[in-house]
């Protein structure tokens, strides 16, 4: 199948377009695959209702020697 004749089914089939994504889902490491696997996770923590907080604080840990020592 050439580009071409992929553009111009795609234009005569509106749902082409969701059922390609919907198969990349299965391609590992692809966006579509990324997606599904947010997707799912999101769904695990509501289910869960689980109240997360994610903070990072950022130093200089190999300039900061009581912080290095008790690591």
């Amino acid at each position: 199948m050439t580009v071409l004749e992929l553009k111009e089914l795609m234009i005569q089939n509106n749902g082409l377009v969701k059922q390609i994504l919907y198969q990349g889902s299965n391609l590992r490491g692809s966006r579509p695959f990324w997606y599904a696997r947010l997707g799912e996770l999101t769904d695990m923590i509501e289910q869960l209702k689980l109240r997360t907080f994610f903070f990072i604080l950022s130093c200089a840990d190999l300039h900061w020697h009581d912080l290095f020592r008790i690591l």
